[in-house]
């Protein structure tokens, strides 16, 4: 099959059994921000996120070796956009890593986590 837009601007596909028009609804959209399809798609999205993070993550020299790796999670969250995938780090170091200190140089592991999935970063 092939996909053209016609003359207003309407998709076209054409195949062995003929044309087709297909129309979304205004409020598909919306609807499918708050559905199940979406939620499973941005909890996959958030624990493949976690995973590498964790991954990518630094050991903390003094505490256990896996402390910072285990505290990072992935988890769908339902706000008045609809699903998102939000990764946090429940470790209280995780964001001196992340971002540094006067005193150490940043290693961060969320970002580029973020970023190796094509995914946009916003803060919070």
């Amino acid at each position: 099959m092939t996909g053209n837009r016609d003359s207003s601007g309407r998709f076209v596909s054409t195949g062995e059994i003929g044309t087709m028009r297909v129309a979304i609804t205004p409020g598909f959209f919306d609807e499918w921000k708050r559905g199940e399809e979406c939620r499973d798609l941005m909890a996959r999205a958030a624990r493949r996120v976690a995973a590498d993070a964790a991954r990518l993550a630094p050991d903390d020299p003094t505490g256990p070796p896996k402390d910072l790796h285990s505290s990072i999670r992935g988890t769908p969250v339902l706000t008045e956009d609809g699903w998102h995938g939000r990764v946090s780090v429940l470790n209280f170091k995780g964001h001196w890593y992340e971002f540094g200190t006067s005193n150490r140089a940043a290693r961060p592991f969320l970002r580029p986590a973020a970023m190796a999935a094509g995914l946009r970063l916003e803060a919070p």
